[in-house]
C-alpha cells in the first residue's frame, strides 16, 4: 500500500483528507522537526507547512521522484514564492473535492510507480553494462594471452625456416643442425595444434556440445607415464618433478585423451611459472568413491 505523508496545518482539511484516503493508502501525519525519509511515496502539504518543510524535502529528496501535492486556497496560489514552487509537483485548491483529490493523488502515485520501474530498469541496465564491460575486458585479455601463446611457437618455426632457407641458399646446411631445427619446428607445430585444440574445446563446452569418451584405466599408471614424459623437459628448466600416490591401482572411468591434455597443460604452466631449482609435485589421492589429482 502506498505511504502518504500528510503535512496539513488546517485541521479541517487534514481530517477531510484522512477520511477520504485512509481506506486506500497508509497515511502518516507530519509532526514538527520530523525527518522526511525516502520511504514515503507522496507528500500532501498546505502552504503553511510546505514553507517550513520545503528545505527538508530538498535535503532529503532521493534521486527517485517523490511527488508533492500542495493544498491551498485559490487566492493564495499566486503568493507562493519561487523556492516553494520548486518543491511542488501539483496543486489542489480548496474546498477539497473527493474525486479531484483522488485523481491528483493517483496521478502523482502512478508517476512515482513509473519512476520506480524506470529506476529498476536503469539498475539492471547498469548491471548489464558492467557485466558487458567485464566480459569485453576478459575477452581482450584472453585474446592477448592467446596471441602471445601463438606468437612464441610461430616465431620459433619462422626463425628455423629462415635459417634453413639461408643455409640452402649458400649450400652450407649442416645435417645435424638441419635435423635439430626440424625437430624444434615439429615440437612447436604440435604446441600450436594443442593451443588450437584447447580453444576449440572451449567453444564446444560453451555450446554444450562437449562429449566424453569414457574408458576404464588405471589412473596411477596413466599419471605416472605423463609425469615421466615431462620429467626431462622439467630438468632442462632446472625444475624437479615428482609423482606421489596413495595407491598403485585405481581403476577409473575417464576420457584418457582429454585428461592427458589437461595434465600436460597443467604441468606446462607449472613449469613455465616455477622458479629455477623449484619442485613440482603431482599427487593422486584416492578413496573408496573418488579420486583427486593435485598439481602444486
Amino acid at each position: 500500500m502506498d505511504r502518504v505523508l500528510v503535512a496539513v496545518e488546517n485541521m479541517i482539511n487534514y481530517k477531510l483528507i484522512e477520511n477520504l484516503l485512509k481506506k486506500y493508502y497508509s497515511l502518516f501525519r507530519y509532526e514538527e522537526d520530523m525527518d522526511i525519509p525516502a520511504k514515503y511515496d507522496l507528500i500532501i502539504a498546505d502552504g503553511l507547512m510546505l514553507s517550513s518543510i520545503s528545505v527538508l524535502i530538498q535535503k532529503s529528496l532521493p534521486r527517485l521522484f517523490l511527488p508533492v501535492l500542495l493544498i491551498t486556497p485559490k487566492e493564495e496560489v499566486s503568493l507562493l514564492t519561487n523556492d516553494i514552487w520548486r518543491s511542488v509537483d501539483d496543486v489542489l485548491t480548496t474546498p477539497i473535492i473527493k474525486k479531484e483529490l483522488f485523481a491528483r493523488v493517483e496521478m502523482l502515485l502512478r508517476t512515482r510507480r513509473q519512476a520506480i520501474k524506470l529506476n529498476e530498469k536503469n539498475v539492471l541496465l547498469n548491471e548489464e553494462k558492467a557485466s558487458l564491460v567485464y566480459e569485453h575486458r576478459s575477452l581482450i585479455d584472453s585474446l592477448s594471452n592467446i596471441s602471445h601463446e601463438l606468437r612464441t611457437p610461430l616465431s620459433v618455426i619462422l626463425s628455423g625456416i629462415d635459417y634453413l632457407s639461408a643455409s640452402l641458399a649458400i649450400n652450407k646446411a649442416d645435417p645435424d643442425i638441419y635435423k635439430q631445427t626440424l625437430d624444434i619446428a615439429k615440437k612447436n607445430s604440435f604446441r600450436l595444434l594443442r593451443i588450437i585444440n584447447n580453444m576449440l574445446d572451449l567453444t564446444r563446452i560453451d555450446a554444450g556440445k562437449m562429449t566424453l569418451n569414457l574408458q576404464n584405466i588405471n589412473l596411477y599408471h596413466f599419471l605416472e607415464q605423463i609425469v615421466q614424459s615431462v620429467c626431462s623437459y622439467a630438468l632442462q628448466k632446472g625444475i624437479k618433478l615428482k609423482f606421489v600416490s596413495t595407491t598403485k591401482k585405481k581403476i577409473t572411468a575417464v576420457d584418457a585423451q582429454m585428461l592427458d591434455r589437461i595434465m600436460l597443460n597443467l604441468l606446462s604452466n607449472a613449469i613455465k611459472f616455477s622458479d629455477k631449482n623449484g619442485c613440482i609435485s603431482v599427487s593422486l589421492r584416492s578413496s573408496h568413491n573418488k579420486s583427486m589429482i593435485i598439481v602444486k
